[in-house]
């Protein structure tokens, strides 16, 4: 227990604690619901809005990842996005309170709270190995989910007095602020313990290094297949995380008064899933715990696109939260072993471009799907389930190629 006990290492498991609050409140509940259901908007709107979020963080991330690793920086440009996410979203509440009509701006301030968000994951990943060693990467990421997804239960309850009180739209402003705060320890005392680079860095150089990094995945095949596989497996889940809320309440029937206890019983289940599978993670190898995550998954999908009753939706949604905790512990420190020392933020930023550019795609396949399907009503959404269990399944396979022996070659 020594290891979680250093003061960077429980900085950076609390971290993850704060901006789940943030992808809970606002992508997993409130703005979807508040965009679409409230105010009226279509589910392809809101799907471009987040695949644009993504293309701006897909096209910069690899480029920052690049210049931190060259400035040894990623702790201040953790600070410097946390903020910027944190004030985007509540200028958002600001805004919808005062006239919810002006759209153009609340969408455009959405995808830059939602660019920052995941600039900030990106670069929070890749601070892992500044506070951990190799043998407890598994553990710490674990701990850290698990620690994520409680702040997202008190992030629930936090805001839901506010939502009782004043509708969907005030949940946005006590969210970016309980974000904010609980980010300070991480501001203070995370540093990135890699050691700053002599060459001078421009934009040009960090994208002429983005297309380096890029043919050296062909020294690691293992990795370059991977980052293709996380693409796909990744776009299921961040457009299932992205349209649940919407789901439960347009094909299930859920009020808010039922979807937040809902959420609180899954994110309960991915607290679980997130520490057990972390030890598993470092027992049995990120690969092939990476292989069952990923088949759970597909099998939840299915189902969810097929069930009726109330009952069944809740006991998958707990299947469901355990596979979601047990994602990220297991393909964190699966990238970890595939890359040199040295090169984690290249890495890191390949992994979010990987995922990211994907998850472009997926939203817009669900939106998509589901404004062709529209005459069939609810039904609509079912299929885009489906189409989601299907890049998934793609995703599954490509994994299965990952080269074993590209991992033990590292590891030695």
């Amino acid at each position: 227990m020594k290891i979680y006990l250093k003061k960077d290492t429980l900085s950076w498991i609390l971290y993850d604690f704060a901006n789940t609050i943030y992808s809970m409140n606002i992508v997993s509940l409130y703005f979807s619901q508040w965009f679409i259901i409230d105010l009226g908007e279509k589910d392809i709107v809101y799907s471009i809005a987040f695949s644009i979020s993504l293309i701006i963080n897909g096209l910069t991330m690899p480029a920052i990842g690049a210049l931190c690793d060259a400035r040894a920086s990623k702790h201040t440009m953790l600070t410097l996005f946390t903020i910027l996410c944190c004030v985007s979203t509540a200028l958002i509440g600001i805004m919808g309170n005062l006239n919810p009509l002006l759209i153009t701006s609340i969408i455009g301030l959405f995808i830059i709270a939602n660019f920052a968000y995941n600039a900030s994951q990106a670069l929070y990943n890749a601070l892992l190995s500044s506070v951990t060693t190799p043998d407890n990467y598994g553990r710490v990421s674990g701990w850290g989910v698990a620690l994520g997804y409680a702040g997202s239960i008190l992030g629930m309850l936090a805001v839901l007095p506010f939502v009782k009180a004043g509708g969907r739209i005030s949940a946005f402003l006590p969210t970016g602020a309980l974000f904010l705060a609980l980010s300070i320890p991480a501001f203070l005392f995370v540093r990135d313990k890699a050691t700053p680079r002599e060459e001078s860095i421009n934009i040009g150089l960090a994208y002429r290094k983005v297309i380096n990094t890029l043919k050296k995945t062909r020294r690691y095949p293992g990795l370059l297949r991977f980052l293709i596989a996380k693409a796909f497996y990744e776009d299921g889940i961040a457009t299932a995380i992205l349209f649940m809320a919407v789901y439960a309440q347009q094909v299930m029937g859920m009020s808010d008064e039922v979807k937040v206890p809902f959420f609180i019983v899954s994110t309960t289940f991915a607290i679980i899933g997130s520490v057990v599978f972390g030890y598993i993670t470092d027992r049995l190898g990120p690969k092939k715990t990476l292989i069952i995550v990923i088949t759970g998954w597909v099998i939840c999908l299915v189902f969810i696109s097929i069930i009726k009753t109330t009952l069944l939706f809740w006991l998958i949604g707990a299947v469901v939260g355990i596979f979601l905790g047990a994602t990220w512990t297991s393909s964190r420190p699966l990238l970890l072993k595939l890359v040199p020392a040295g090169m984690e933020g290249e890495a890191f930023g390949l992994y979010s471009l990987s995922g990211k550019v994907a998850a472009i795609i997926g939203p817009l396949l669900f939106g998509g799907v589901v404004l062709i399907a529209e005459p069939l009503g609810a039904v609509k959404y079912r299929i885009g389930v489906i189409s989601l269990a299907v890049m998934m399944t793609v995703g599954l396979i490509i994994l299965l190629g990952v080269k074993e022996k590209q991992i033990l070659q590292y590891k030695s």
